[in-house]
């Protein structure tokens, strides 16, 4: 059975600040809750839409995808340990290969995301929408995605989400293979709205 975790997915430094000023006067949580399901954009062979009974409705888990970056990496590293909180990223693999400054900059952010205690997950090599990629485009996306944060940071990622919360039996599948667990999210940011 493939592991699944409730989420919620979060892009930027605002939507951070919006989170964490909540009223309730407690950092939220962020460590997924094993075997739970979330929201995303359900795939038509996956209802991820159930929250299972054991995760508190109270439960918050902060995750932000499409990096690392390092022009706003630092600042939300900053954020999440001035409020004790802990959050999941999720890298696109192609951000961490090659020699150019940008790639070894992201390489460093990297590396502080996992020094500060953050969990990673892999979000594919090229951000591919991978229910219109062949079967083999999948299985690289997946497996490129995966062997650049393992260079990158020497640990292999544990965690998937899949490019807009697509992803089809095939690529279900495939991430049940290589037994990582998949995430998706029950709550948008809506950063990539403008």
């Amino acid at each position: 059975m493939m592991r699944t975790f409730a989420l919620l997915a979060a892009g930027v430094v605002p939507a951070v600040l919006a989170l964490l000023a909540c009223s309730s006067g407690h950092p939220p949580a962020a460590s997924p809750a094993p075997g739970a399901t979330g929201g995303g954009s359900p795939t038509p062979e996956t209802d991820f839409t159930e929250q299972p009974s054991y995760i508190a409705s109270d439960t918050l888990s902060l995750t932000f995808d499409d990096g690392p970056d390092a022009d706003t990496t630092p600042s939300v590293l900053r954020l999440l340990q001035k409020h004790h909180v802990r959050a999941t990223f999720f890298f696109i693999g192609r951000y961490l290969d090659g020699n150019k400054r940008k790639n070894i900059r992201a390489r460093a952010a990297a590396r502080d995301i996992e020094a500060a205690g953050h969990l990673i997950g892999s979000h594919t090599h090229d951000h591919d929408l991978l229910t219109t990629d062949t079967h083999t485009q999948v299985l690289e996306q997946i497996d490129e995605g995966i062997a650049s944060i393992e260079r990158a940071t020497g640990h292999r990622p544990e965690l998937f989400r899949p490019p807009y919360g697509q992803l089809d039996a095939f690529g279900e599948q495939a991430i049940a293979e290589r037994h990582l667990g998949l995430v998706l999210w029950s709550v948008e940011a809506g950063d990539m709205e403008n």
